[in-house]
């Protein structure tokens, strides 16, 4: 009777090719107090530190419009007609650009 392979879970495969596809390092230098808070902000997140550094600098550097970042709060605020109109007037003076 032949045994099956034991396979590892998905979610180590996917760590792998990860890993593999990454071929360059950067080297920053900061200090011991940025460190730290690098450090607390992962944890609380629950990453590695150079998983949460990615993540941010991938945020940091992608090119997503004003629209697609603020996507998830589109239609959180709703305003009754008069309120809307006062709101309205009040952007419109406040725009230095028009």
């Amino acid at each position: 009777m032949a045994t099956a392979a034991i396979k590892p879970p998905l979610t180590t495969c996917l760590r792998c090719l990860t890993l593999q596809a990454m071929h360059k390092t950067l080297t920053i230098r900061i200090d011991a107090e940025q460190r730290a808070a690098l450090g607390r902000t992962a944890r609380m997140l629950g990453k590695t530190i150079p998983e949460f550094v990615r993540e941010t600098l991938e945020q940091a550097v992608s090119a997503r419009s004003l629209a697609t970042k603020t996507s998830h709060i589109k239609g959180k605020v709703s305003l009754n007609t008069a309120s809307r109109v006062s709101w309205a007037r009040a952007l419109k003076q406040r725009n230095w650009r028009s």
